[in-house]
This record gives structure tokens, sequence and C-alpha cells, in this order.
């Protein structure tokens, strides 16, 4: 079996932004800031500063009541990815 520290990410702050998408696309429905940093595992302050970057590249947003969403922006990241 492989060292598992050789399959750890290198970037713990890209891989918590990747897992933090991941979350709000398994989530039934749209999630607070609280709801996120439990579900990521982090303090509400990391995970308010991963968001305000996913917002920044629109993909994440939110929705009337302030709770997260992704953002319109991932699904023409992954039309791109479909068309090559």
């Amino acid at each position: 079996m492989a060292d598992e520290t050789a399959a750890a990410p290198q970037s713990q702050t890209l891989s918590r932004g990747i897992r933090m998408l991941e979350i709000l696309a398994d989530a039934r429905e749209p999630l607070t800031i609280d709801e996120l940093a439990s579900r990521l595992g982090v303090h509400r302050s990391v995970a308010y500063r991963l968001l305000r970057t996913l917002e920044h590249h629109r993909l994440t947003v939110r929705d009337a009541r302030g709770r997260i969403v992704l953002g319109a922006r991932l699904a023409a990241l992954a039309r791109r990815d479909g068309a090559r």
C-alpha cells in the first residue's frame, strides 16, 4: 500500500475550496456559512475566507436569504470541458 502522505493534497486551501463546492453540490438546499463551516470541519472565519474567493470567481452566490448556492460560472466551466 502506498504511503498515505504521498496522496495528500499539496494545497490545503485549494482542497478545502473544492470540498466546499462538493458540499454545496450535495446539499439539498442552500446553506448558511455556519452550516458550511460545520460540514467542512473548519472555523467560520476560515469558511468565510474560502467562500469570498469562490464568490469572487462566481463559483458560488448567495440567494435572497443570504444562503450559499453554487454559481452559474461553475456550470459554464463544466460545459467548456465537455466541448473538447
